[in-house]
């Protein structure tokens, strides 16, 4: 096989990380073919992709890579008529970036953005035998999330392993086996080991306890003692250096107190007793220390295992320690831990939330608790972001914030800590936080740097995601006039124009809409041009304390921009003229309908769409906290003067 000259990709899915497995599959099944291609249609114009797409015939023997983003509908159509999809890549699956050292085993791992199709001739996967068989080996080819590509011990590939650093342990007598441990952030924890051969089987477990990654290592440990036959030699491979140390310390006669009160006690106490028999029986066991993630293939398909058991429910209660206290999570005695904390955590706060909805009909609830309970405003997301954010000063200011205790002039007054409540800055009667973050002309250039942030970001995750859609920014209504129509739009999109009068975008009537439609200017139009669509893009950075505080924004968006959507649908005949608005809380809130009815129009998926919305509250935050940043600035600088 070889690949075209022309083609530079930039990513390759994870089934492809190596063309051995592709090579293979020509050579066992196909005989030699000298003219056996994989065309990679990546980073191509159409008319490149058809061009090198030209000589290819149904009778021959080829492959064919496509990007769902980039594919033309007059190749995919040639595509489909000369062969046939062998397996689809979506959106979202692993893949290795084209950065890295396969020889070293450190990549790097991305996800993809849209989906990718392997096409392949008649000849090639012409039956639907062959496209099984093809599919079950690209299937069986893994990647891990960080980037390593676990090696399979049974392949001939598996021999690589022999001239690496750990090369001598896979030649020592007895049976050698890869151990390792997984510790998530969220305390969930996994261990698994993997043997060379077929002598003994696999095996992976979930592991449960204080969260720490010595346990999950040593409990991969103890999996290989278990299994390994007594009169069998054993070589562990691990790259673990404490959990080897321990259990050397274990030796000593003068048994040290620090093991006593060793949170992993039992567990070390049970590993030992497992050497020991073996020791009894005249068996060898050697630890062998292996470093992390550089491509041993028993060390990194056990790290694979292990992170995909963290999950699972562990199937052996051999280290559960007498002396200490369990408590029965999801029906298994587990030891206080992070992901029992946060389970409690939920569920307090769940009887807490029906409590304060129970007690609202007889007594009128807190700012903060109505402001928390208000229904479909994102407050979902809102805890997940927060839960994520690592404790720190900005942190602090947020909850401040959405607990309505922000120290600002009108809240430290309230309290007397302050002799009035007027802001300092600009000497309004009243410094609340929506006077900061809304209002306040001492940090006007601040919010304007905020508001174009949140709203660049929205505008490129949809030029990312949904390529039919051209977005331009900033453009006045009369300005969509110098965009580049596609021919078979060109006439009747310069047509409207020649028809629209300056008068005909006029508003008469509120001077406040007047002086705003003025510019008309919106912050971007979305142009979908085969399906003849316009939205004109409003988004806005608002406070959110008031019920209506989204709707009345809506409403008062809609109507700036309402005459010009009506002169500019009565003069494009067949096309959708519409306005969309986008408003979102200072504190993250927002409309979970309204956005959700909107980004599904412009074509996000729901999985797009949730991702987004996370990533856009997440930097909402980011911009309310540097708001307050800006204002202590601001306050220092008037000080000094």
């Amino acid at each position: 096989m070889s690949c075209h000259p022309l083609v530079a990709p930039a990513i390759f899915p994870a089934s492809f990380r190596s063309w051995a497995g592709l090579e293979g599959w020509g050579q066992e099944r196909l005989g030699p073919a000298p003219n056996r291609v994989l065309y990679v249609l990546l980073a191509l114009t159409p008319q490149e992709q058809l061009e090198l797409c030209r000589g290819l015939t149904s009778d021959g023997v080829w492959f064919a890579l496509t990007c769902g983003s980039t594919l033309d509908k007059g190749l995919a159509d040639r595509l489909r008529g000369l062969g046939s999809v062998v397996m689809v890549f979506r959106k979202g699956a692993l893949a290795a970036a084209s950065k890295g050292s396969w020889r070293t085993g450190a990549l790097h791992a991305t996800k993809l953005r849209a989906g990718w199709t392997l096409w392949g001739s008649r000849n090639a996967a012409g039956s639907p035998q062959l496209r099984a068989a093809l599919k079950r080996e690209l299937a069986s080819l893994l990647l891990t999330a960080d980037g390593v590509t676990p090696l399979d011990p049974l392949s001939p590939s598996a021999k690589e392993a022999t001239l690496g650093p750990a090369g001598a342990a896979y030649t020592l007598s007895g049976i050698t086996v890869g151990v390792d441990g997984s510790c998530r952030s969220d305390g969930a924890m996994g261990a698994a080991m993997v043997p060379m051969g077929t002598r003994i089987q696999a095996r992976s477990v979930a592991v449960f306890g204080s969260a720490s990654s010595l346990r999950p290592e040593l409990t991969g440990i103890t999996l290989a003692l278990e299994d390994c036959p007594q009169d069998e030699d054993l070589n562990i491979l691990t790259d673990s250096l404490s959990s080897m140390l321990l259990l050397n310390s274990l030796q000593r006669k003068d048994f040290p107190l620090s093991l006593y009160r060793h949170p992993a006690r039992q567990l070390l106490v049970y590993a030992v007793r497992l050497l020991n028999r073996r020791a009894d029986a005249g068996s060898i066991t050697r630890f062998i220390k292996v470093k992390s993630h550089r491509a041993e293939p028993l060390n990194t398909a056990a790290d694979a295992r292990a992170s995909a058991a963290a999950e699972m429910d562990p199937t052996r209660p051999a280290d559960l320690d007498p002396e200490a206290v369990y408590f029965y999570f999801r029906g298994t005695p587990v030891m206080w831990d992070t992901r029992l904390k946060a389970h409690l955590v939920q569920r307090a706060a769940l009887h807490g939330k029906e409590a304060l909805l129970r007690s609202a009909a007889t007594r009128p609830l807190s700012l903060t608790a109505s402001w928390l309970l208000r229904p479909m405003q994102g407050r979902s997301t809102l805890g997940a972001v927060l839960h994520a954010l690592k404790p720190c000063a900005a942190k602090r200011r947020v909850l401040q914030t959405v607990g309505n205790t922000f120290p600002c002039n009108a809240v430290l007054h309230r309290w007397q800590r302050a002799p009035c409540a007027a802001c300092s800055l600009c000497g309004h009667p009243a410094e609340t936080v929506a006077h900061i973050q809304c209002v306040c002309p001492a940090l006007k250039d601040a919010r304007i740097r905020a508001h174009h942030n949140l709203a660049g970001m929205l505008w490129q995750r949809v030029e990312q995601l949904q390529s039919k859609w051209q977005v331009v920014r900033e453009l006045t209504v009369a300005g969509l006039l110098g965009l580049a129509a596609p021919v078979d739009r060109r006439d009747e999109w310069c047509r409207v124009w020649d028809e629209v009068s300056e008068d005909d975008l006029d508003v008469a009537g509120d001077p406040a809409l007047l002086a705003g439609l003025s510019r008309k200017r919106p912050d971007a139009m979305a142009v979908h041009w085969s399906g003849r669509v316009l939205f004109l893009l409003e988004f806005t950075r608002a406070g959110d304390g008031r019920e209506d505080w989204h709707t009345t924004t809506d409403a008062y968006k809609r109507q700036r921009y309402q005459l010009v959507q009506e002169t500019l649908a009565r003069n494009l005949p067949g096309w959708k003229v519409d306005t969309l608005t986008f408003t979102i809380g200072i504190r993250g809130s927002y409309s979970e309908s309204v956005w959700g009815t909107n980004l599904k129009r412009l074509g996000l998926s729901t999985e797009d769409a949730a991702v987004l919305m996370s990533d856009l509250v997440t930097l909402c935050l980011q911009e309310l906290d540097g708001l307050f940043r800006c204002r202590t600035s601001a306050l220092q600088t008037n000080h000094a003067s």
